[in-house]
């Protein structure tokens, strides 16, 4: 889950941790992820279908069983292979971390951009995950391979993500790195065949382009592109030209097949970065779905170039990037769906929870828990101190203090 090799390339930017570094913060939390991690211990009580709040006398018969037979070993093996997490456990999940004060969100989306997006108004301090792609999104901080002893690695944006890229400061953006991460595969995008983490670093390195499209029309100059990604033909070969002139159907002299990324590859990796940044997340603040960056006119454009259907449609009646999430334009219903109350799947009612704005004690998302945690950091480099009003207060508060880590 997550790029390839990413964690160990920026090993010069991370730090190990513990939980009890951060006493006083606020910790956004990837639940699906501890969801998944957790059913191993149960596996076998989840694959049969039973309810896995059980006592200790019925967990005590199940080993003996598995003792008798002798494959305790195998059948455990089977059993995890067999988990699959069901919006039902989510539920139960949702409904215990509320009964311990934590503040829940249920993301439209996916958890990593709700994520990302809590971090980055200032409602969570960090983020707790084992996805790398979260980083892809800007988050400031992030906690990976957290353990039963509060132990992790924490990758901080201001503690040298461009000296591990070898991209001097001054010309390092979220966007270069967000490039390196695509052209090396991640969750939206298997990546360019033969270009790793080392290689994309190497080639943003040499590079001042800023437009995604026009770096992956001029991949072939700056390293040698595997044959699986070339062009195979003319009509594969990728046009250079700005994307408001694509209708021209011009070529450059100066680009032949035999350099070019082919057009099907190069789509599906601009998507990708799209997707980081046009998903749909909920706005606490206006308690509706938004995305999480505005696109941009060139980003419209395209798109509604590559939809032929568009003709002679309006094109406000067309999600045009309806691949990262449709924007539900019902506020309440948006609203009760962040909550829970609202079955994601087919609209059923399954609670009629309204978030308490007194004493809370934390927050959540889709698989995203967001948590205050209990436990004055030594790692925070932007010089954030903890505020106690934070951990008294919900989320849902309007009066609930913004806190931004730079």
């Amino acid at each position: 889950m997550g790029i390839k090799g990413l964690l160990p390339f920026l090993k010069n930017a991370s730090v190990p941790i513990n939980l009890a570094d951060f006493s006083g913060y606020v910790a956004a939390v990837d639940v699906y992820c501890w969801i998944h991690r957790s059913s191993y211990a149960c596996a076998s009580d989840l694959a049969l279908g039973i309810p896995t709040d059980q006592t200790k006398e019925l967990n005590r018969k199940k080993a003996a069983e598995y003792l008798m037979k002798g494959d305790k070993a195998a059948a455990q093996e089977c059993f995890e292979r067999s988990v699959f997490v069901t919006s039902e456990m989510a539920y139960e999940v949702l409904r215990a971390a509320r009964n311990m004060g934590v503040d829940c969100v249920i993301a439209p989306y996916e958890a990593d951009a709700q994520l990302a997006y809590l971090n980055r108004t200032g409602y969570a301090d960090f983020v707790i995950t084992e996805d790398s792609d979260l980083l892809l999104f800007g988050c400031r901080q992030v906690v990976f391979k957290l353990d039963l002893s509060g132990s992790g690695v924490l990758v901080a944006a201001a503690s040298g993500l461009c000296e591990c890229c070898g991209i001097p400061a001054s010309q390092f953006t979220e966007s270069k790195f967000r490039f390196m991460g695509i052209m090396a595969g991640c969750d939206y995008f298997s990546g360019i065949p033969g270009i790793g983490l080392n290689t994309a670093a190497k080639i943003l390195r040499q590079t001042r382009i800023t437009n995604f499209r026009e770096l992956l029309s001029k991949l072939g100059f700056y390293t040698k592109l595997s044959n699986n990604a070339l062009a195979k033909d003319d009509t594969e070969v990728v046009n250079t030209k700005n994307t408001r002139d694509k209708r021209q159907n011009v070529k450059t002299a100066n680009y032949n097949k035999s350099s070019q990324i082919s057009e099907s590859l190069l789509n599906a990796a601009v998507r990708a970065e799209r997707t980081f940044r046009l998903q749909v997340i909920f706005d606490i603040a206006s308690r509706c779905q938004k995305r999480f960056s505005e696109p941009t006119p060139e980003d419209i454009d395209e798109e509604l170039h590559n939809l032929d259907e568009l003709k002679g449609s309006n094109e406000d009646e067309v999600d045009l990037f309806s691949y990262a999430g449709r924007v539900l334009k019902d506020n309440q219903k948006a609203f009760n769906r962040a909550l829970g109350n609202i079955s994601y799947s087919d609209d059923t009612i399954i609670d009629n929870y309204y978030p308490c704005t007194s004493k809370n004690n934390s927050m959540q998302v889709n698989g995203a828990i967001i948590g205050h945690s209990t436990i004055q950091t030594k790692v925070q480099s932007s010089g954030l101190r903890p505020n106690p009003d934070r951990l008294k207060i919900s989320i849902w508060d309007k009066s609930y203090p913004i806190q931004k880590c730079t």
